[in-house]
Parts: C-alpha cells; structure tokens; sequence
C-alpha cells in the first residue's frame, strides 16, 4: 500500500494589532498607526487569520474580536464556501504575528555561542516596537525543523 505523503505545515504571517484583542498589546504609538494609515491591510490579515481559525478548528472569539467583514470575506455566509477546507481539517499551522518588520540583519545568527536568540517569540502576545525579516525567518525555520512540538498549531508573537 503505498504511504500517503503529510500535509504540509502551514505558517501565515500576520502582524501584532491585528485584533481588537491583540491591539491592546502594541505600544502607544502604534495603536494609532494602525487605526489609521494601516486599517484596511489589517483587515485583510484579519480575514487571512479567520481562515487559518476555521480550517485549523481553532476557537474565534467573536465576542471580543468579531467577524472580517463581507468585503474581506465574501459574504457573510463564507463558511459554506465552495472548496474550503472543514473546519479542523488543517492539521499543521502557525499563525505568525510579528511586531514592525525591518530590514535589519538576522541578530540570531550573529550571537556567540550559548547567547540568547535576540528576539522574544511565544504563544500568544509578544509586546515590542520591530523585528527583522531576516530573525522572522530564523524562527520561522528554527520552529518547522526544531520546535514544532512547541510552536505548532498556535498562535505565536515575535518582537525584540
């Protein structure tokens, strides 16, 4: 019989501030950048995480975090799309949401020896101004290869 190959893991990038329940851990600042001059992308990255929910069978606070809209959705009865997936049939995801990206060097692989990694990643809310591309990357590789056990299947933030 031959053996079926793994479903692949999934990793969605997202950002802090997204939700109405993760803005309240994004500096000052931030806040007010993010409900003006990028309210419509965090829009779309909300819809982006409301599907990685669905599928992955994870709860969605509606209450506090409420629906993406019909314009990002479709309509309101999105769920009985044609195609998507059944809800807890996407085995393997992470939904990745990291402060300010920059264009910085990836400060992980430049620590000595027993160093700490740089940046702070965690399940849940991770407090912090920016991170680099390039140390998303490191943690992205680090958890699909290293830590999966740790890091699937949840939802992670990552800052300095």
């Amino acid at each position: 019989m031959p053996k079926t190959p793994p479903l692949p893991k999934v990793i969605v990038l997202s950002t802090a501030g997204v939700s109405r329940s993760s803005i309240a851990h994004v500096p000052f600042l931030l806040k007010i950048l993010y409900g003006w001059l990028i309210a419509q992308p965090l829009r779309d990255k909300l819809g982006m995480e409301r599907l990685i929910y669905h599928c992955a069978g994870w709860e969605w606070n509606t209450e506090v975090d409420g629906e993406p809209g019909e314009e990002i959705m479709g309509s309101k009865e999105w769920r009985d799309t044609e195609g998507l997936p059944a809800p807890g049939t996407l085995k393997d995801a992470i939904v990745l949401r990291a402060a300010g990206l920059t264009d910085g060097d990836c400060l992980a692989d430049k620590r000595k020896e027993g160093e700490k990694i740089p940046y702070r990643a965690g399940e849940g809310h991770v407090i912090g101004w920016t991170v680099s591309r390039k140390d998303v990357a490191h943690f992205i590789e680090d958890a699909v290869l290293n830590r999966w056990s740790e890091y699937g299947n949840k939802q992670i933030g990552i800052a300095y």
